[in-house]
């Protein structure tokens, strides 16, 4: 029996890329600030300070937001998970060595400090095997809500068994009898025809 390899397509989510241009644009304005205060003779702190944070603000949400830049395809078997990192160069966990820690992601909308929604974000998945570590989220896979069959398939792959993808096997059950109005309802349809 050949071994069941299963595939997640990933990729960095669109709205990241959007996010990272606009906070780009504001560091570029952030820095030029930056440049044309250091040419004054006076220094406002303050302003010294706001602009410095506005051109820092590319760099730290590039550096902090590495889950969410992914460029490829997770694959899952028996033996290994590869997850991609955002260049598409795959880095490979053994399976019986798995470390998983799942974080699941939420973000709370207050108004005027009264919480009003709690929206579920994605999950968080840090692996490791005892060597170096790689943290993915959830949002990067093409299909967002197969994240939960990702989650249990990584789990199953940790106890030895084999992962079965994202889609859900319905087991058919015992079907009902058919009734009369049924087959009245056929039987008037094919008349139809």
């Amino acid at each position: 029996m050949p071994p069941v390899v299963v595939e997640y397509p990933a990729r960095t989510p669109p709205l990241y890329l959007v996010v990272m241009g606009a906070l780009a644009v504001l560091g570029v304005a952030g820095l030029a600030l930056l440049v044309y205060l250091l040419t004054q003779p006076f220094y406002s702190w303050l302003l010294f300070g706001l602009c410095a944070v506005m051109a820092a603000l590319p760099a730290i949400y590039w550096y902090s937001s590495a889950p969410y830049r992914v460029s490829g395809v997770i694959r899952l078997d028996r033996e290994h998970v590869e997850v991609p990192d955002a260049r598409g160069v795959t880095q490979r966990f053994v399976a019986a060595r798995l470390l998983l820690h799942v974080t699941r992601m939420q973000v709370r909308y207050a108004v005027m400090g009264i919480p009003v929604a709690r929206v579920n974000r994605g999950t968080l998945l840090d692996l490791s095997d005892g060597g170096p570590r790689r943290c993915v989220s959830t949002l990067a896979l093409v299909e967002p809500d197969h994240g939960e069959a990702l989650v249990a398939d990584l789990e199953r792959v940790m106890r030895g068994e084999d992962p079965q993808g994202p889609f859900i096997k319905i087991a058919s059950g015992p079907q009902r009898p058919r009734d009369h109005y049924e087959d009245q309802l056929d039987r008037e349809l094919a008349a139809l025809d």
